[in-house]
């Protein structure tokens, strides 16, 4: 374990467990009290406007409830789902923003942002909703300085955007516990707003992005306090039309060893029904190779081969491979350029 970490509040149970003068208990599965939330850039964002210098969290709630509602959690198989919120009573949202600085920008943010559960938020009480505000710096506009209210910036102005928690349908999604977030911005289509202010109190503007849900398991300790680890060198990545395979590093202490599968399977597909991605492993020197990426040996660090074939028609597509090691999962997203096939 590092030196330094930063301790989150988690909270388990057992269930139909009758305690006796030998009683074994082994693990208890145990979720994160909080939530988190992740944000990336598309390439094309990147490369026409810029990256991301600062991201405001608005009403957030300073205080969380670490035991759930028992109506709001269900244990399966060791598993826990979340449905809704657990907010403590009397608890009220923060009327100052939460400020998280990059410097330099950055096109990905990732294991930044935790906060607590928040309920869905709604397009009548825009201001009291649950939300980020994105400073993207914009691409060079010509040389020298640029004024804004009073105050000189450098000549890579900054833009202000608003982003909700919402899905595809524009419902808008509670903030749940032991669950990631990723915020993934496709398009600037306009300049935004000087400053965050303007940009809190306006709807979403001149931004195209998109909100995916996801829950995570990521630890997994025993009564004797041994804490699991699940490492892998990637949690996000692109990959060419051109580019057929790639590479991440995998290990874990957990002695059940590790699995991989793709989750939320492409947001496009090969309309010939054909997937895109196939998953293997293979030892560090190729001196084997596994065809199916089930139940890999533990204290034992192996690639991830991720073998991509090249989908149609054109566009980018979208996988989630999810990485498993008893209670423990990373989630790592995965970006395939398509070509039209003629």
């Amino acid at each position: 374990m590092p030196e330094t970490f930063t301790p989150f509040p988690m909270w388990g149970m057992l269930e139909n467990v009758s305690i006796g003068g030998a009683t074994p208990v082994r693990d208890i599965p145990v979720i994160r009290s909080v939530v988190r939330i992740d944000i990336e850039l598309d390439a094309t964002v990147v490369r026409d406007w810029g990256r991301v210098t600062s991201v405001y969290l608005y009403n957030r709630y300073t205080a969380g409830q670490v035991i759930p509602n028992e109506k709001n959690v269900t244990l399966r198989a060791s598993t826990f789902s979340v449905m809704a919120p657990s907010i403590p009573q009397n608890e009220s949202k923060s009327q100052s923003p939460l400020l998280y600085m990059f410097d330099p920008a950055t096109d990905q943010v990732t294991y930044t942002i935790y906060t607590f559960e928040a309920p869905a938020g709604s397009a009548q009480d825009l201001l009291d909703n649950t939300c980020l505000v994105l400073g993207i710096g914009a691409k060079d506009e010509g040389g020298g300085d640029v004024v804004r209210a009073g105050e000189t910036y450098p000549n890579l102005p900054v833009w202000f955007y608003r982003v909700d928690f919402v899905n595809e349908e524009k419902t808008h999604l509670s903030l749940l516990r032991n669950n990631h977030y990723v915020v993934t911005v496709d398009k600037i289509i306009n300049r935004g707003f000087p400053e965050p202010g303007q940009a809190f109190r306006s709807e979403p503007y001149g931004i195209g992005y998109r909100v995916v849900p996801l829950e995570e398991h990521k630890n997994d300790v025993d009564v004797g306090g041994e804490i699991y680890r699940l490492d892998i060198s990637e949690t996000w990545m692109e990959i060419s039309a051109h580019e057929m395979e790639s590479l991440i590093q995998v290990s874990t202490t957990h002695p059940d060893g590790w699995s991989a599968y793709i989750s939320a399977y492409p947001d496009k597909i090969d309309p010939t029904g054909i997937y895109w991605m196939d998953l293997w492993a293979v030892e560090l020197d190729y001196s084997q190779i596994y065809f199916s990426v089930i139940d890999m040996p533990a204290e034992k660090t192996l690639f991830l081969w991720i073998v991509t074939s090249l989908p149609s028609p054109a566009g980018v597509y979208t996988a989630y491979i999810h990485i498993v090691a008893g209670n423990l999962t990373n989630v790592m997203t995965i970006k395939k350029e398509g070509r039209n096939i003629t």
